[in-house]
């Protein structure tokens, strides 16, 4: 995803005038010990990237991206709020982004989780 359309969709002017989408949900099943997609393949810095993430790290991306805070991922995994923000700030150093939002759109740029139509949580 371009960072113009990550913008665009972030922006809530665009949001109105845009045509009605799907709520798209993201499967809590990381792909883990998949072959490279064509945007890992082509971005082998970010191979690398991904290859550093522990499987507890992947798991808290897949929450991420599938819209949870940090205080709901806390809850749900019997973590305190402080492990969780510790293991973002992780994430965002491996992975070489800013926020939270770059993480989430590198997780799904690289196919690390699944988008799922079917509304799962």
């Amino acid at each position: 995803m371009t960072d113009d359309r990550l913008l665009q969709a972030a922006d809530p002017r665009t949001q109105a005038t845009a045509a009605p989408r799907k709520s798209v949900t993201v499967q809590r099943t990381i792909v883990a010990g998949a072959e490279p997609t064509a945007a890992c393949a082509r971005d082998p810095i970010g191979d690398l990237r991904i290859r550093t993430l522990t499987t507890s790290e992947r798991e808290l991306l897949g929450l991420l991206a599938n819209g949870w805070s940090n205080r709901r991922i806390a809850n749900e995994c019997l973590l305190s709020l402080h492990t969780v923000r510790t293991r973002v700030q992780n994430i965002l150093v491996k992975l070489g982004v800013h926020s939270k939002l770059e993480a989430v759109a590198f997780a799904f740029d690289h196919d690390l989780v699944l988008p799922e139509g079917n509304g799962h949580r």
